[in-house]
């Protein structure tokens, strides 16, 4: 039982439970396994067996009817519609059998209950078939015939109930089996849970007892242990021989046990060092106490320097301001210098390139029209040789009109007969005066033309001499004069650019100064304030110091009142 002994208290109680439990859920299963038997059976004997043995007791009592009515059709010689009636009721009474058989053919169970219920089938029809003879000859008014036929139906029907009979009796056994079955299965399950709950209840008592001893007996020595450690007696220890809660809660007091004899030990020990401490402390006190007196006379002086120091800084803060303001004025100034030159550069370099433009068009057109120029001059030469042409036609007309004077002078020779020749003659004449006149007109308009071209000549030269002369150079010193305000204004942009990052510089040297001198404020501000506290943590120290002299006073008691107590402990 050793591996009992050093199992934890939880472990122990769950196996008891588990035990108990396992006892229970047993006698549950074989209870539920033998109901679903009894069940089963109980089922069987209802839907089978029982209602097997009253579906055949209603096929016998359908066949019992069949043969009265039958009987009333042999024996009582009724009127037709009375057979007929009584040939329905018989109908409906085979019809019901054929459903009851039909039923019973689903529950049959046993090979024997098999065989009987085929052969009572084969009963059945071969009767039916001697009924529908019997109604036959009813129909035919053969009473006779239908008499003897209903005297060997007889036979047949006791072939019926006897098959009858012998399957009411096989179900009546199987039910008596089944309601056998479910007592033994009733009385089984009555002995096996007698006998595991029986078993259940002793090993829970059993192992009820075993724990509750174990547990008791511990907890006495526990109690045992903790009455002498309430009398001062640390010499007593627990007996561990197991390790569970209580074995461990017992190692655990053993050892505190023994760290508190070793606390008691050291008491004991320190009680005297702290006495002779105390007394060194309470000397040590009295001299930091006339130091915090020099000390707070330094710190009130450097309170008063703080002060002075931050008044100084404020005035030179106020001046690094306005050195602020100038310097972001200088820059804004730079800014929109450079904004200025900007727009300089801009305009010059627009002025530079209309007047390369200019200078480019000026030399093409003063090229292109000089060109023209020169060449129409040289082709207006061609009026001095229309004037040669007119010339030569003046004096074709001369000779012309010499020709027409002597064709007249011939003509008047020739009398009538040259009459024709006359007449032509005096008009060559007068075309030749017409042509001799148109000469000299076009003659004198070739001179004025010659005269007028020569002008033009001479003006389209004198134009292109001013053109080469004065409006190329102007164009040149324009582009030249565009050239030097862009460079000017590049200057000025970068002159101002320097300006403004000067300023920038400037500005941000005076932020750095004014951010050092806040800072140097807020330090002056804090020394003084940090000096006033420190005069008064000053004063709280004296305080604080001769408080410590009279606690190290008290200290020196405890440790005189600890010596006397832990004379009281046995170690």
């Amino acid at each position: 039982m050793k591996w009992m002994n050093n199992l934890k208290i939880s472990q122990k109680l769950i196996l008891s439970f588990l035990l108990t439990a396992l006892f229970i859920g047993i006698v549950g299963a074989i209870g539920i396994n033998n109901m679903n038997k009894i069940n089963s059976n109980a089922i069987k004997m209802h839907d089978y067996n029982l209602k097997s043995i009253e579906n055949l007791n209603s096929i016998k009592q359908n066949f019992a009817d069949i043969e009265t009515e039958t009987m009333k059709l042999v024996y009582q010689n009724e009127d037709a519609e009375q057979n007929k009636s009584v040939s329905k009721n018989i109908e409906n009474l085979s019809n019901s059998s054929y459903v009851i058989v039909n039923t019973y053919d689903k529950y049959i169970s046993s090979a024997e209950e098999k065989g009987i219920f085929s052969k009572l089938k084969v009963d059945i029809y071969e009767y039916e078939d001697n009924i529908n003879v019997i109604k036959l000859y009813v129909v035919n008014n053969e009473f006779s015939e239908a008499g003897d036929r209903f005297l060997k139906v007889a036979t047949l029907r006791s072939n019926v109930y006897s098959d009858l009979d012998r399957l009411i009796e096989i179900n009546r056994k199987e039910a008596d089996n089944a309601n056998a079955l479910n007592i033994s299965t009733y009385k089984t399950s009555i002995y096996i849970t007698i006998g595991i709950t029986l078993l259940g209840l002793i090993i829970a008592i059993v192992l009820g007892i075993m724990i509750s001893v174990l547990i008791s007996r511990r907890v006495e020595k526990i109690l045992c242990f903790a009455k002498s450690l309430q009398r001062g007696d640390l010499q007593q220890y627990i007996k561990v021989n197991y390790k569970d809660e209580i074995g461990q809660v017992s190692s655990a007091l053993n050892e505190a046990n023994s760290n508190v004899k070793n606390l008691i030990g050291e008491i004991v020990n320190s009680s005297g060092v702290i006495n002779t401490s105390s007394q060194d402390l309470s000397s040590t006190t009295e001299e930091i106490s006339s130091t915090m007196q020099v000390i707070s006379e330094a710190t009130g002086i450097i309170a008063s320097g703080s002060k002075e120091l931050s008044s100084i800084s404020e005035e030179v803060g106020s001046s690094s301001l306005e050195i602020g303001e100038t310097t972001a004025n200088l820059a804004k100034k730079a800014q929109d210098a450079v904004i200025s030159a900007n727009e300089i550069k801009k305009r010059a370099l627009n002025v530079k390139q209309k007047a390369e433009r200019s200078i480019i068009e000026g030399n093409n057109i003063y090229k292109e029209k000089s060109e023209n120029i020169l060449k129409s001059i040289e082709e207006g030469k061609i009026v001095e040789q229309v004037k040669t042409m007119a010339d030569s036609i003046g004096r074709i007309a001369e000779q012309t009109n010499l020709l027409a004077l002597n064709a007249a002078i011939e003509a008047a020779r020739a009398g009538e007969q040259g009459k024709g020749f006359a007449v032509v003659a005096d008009e060559v004449k007068k075309l030749a005066e017409q042509s001799g006149k148109a000469v000299l007109d076009i003659q004198d308009m070739v001179t004025q033309v010659q005269v007028a071209f020569n002008n033009l000549s001479t003006s389209g030269k004198e134009i292109l001499d001013y053109i080469g002369i004065n409006i190329k150079p102007s164009f040149e010193l324009l582009m030249n004069t565009g050239i030097q305000y862009e460079n000017d204004a590049e200057f000025i942009n970068g002159m101002a650019k320097d300006i403004a990052y000067s300023s920038k510089e400037i500005n941000e040297i005076v932020e750095q100064v004014n951010s050092a001198i806040e800072n140097m404020s807020s330090t002056a501000e804090e020394s003084a304030s940090g000096s006033e506290e420190i005069m008064n943590s000053i004063n709280d120290v004296t305080i604080a110091v001769n408080e410590v002299a009279k606690s190290a006073e008290n200290q020196a008691e405890l440790a005189q009142k600890l010596t006397e107590i832990t004379k009281s402990f046995k170690i």
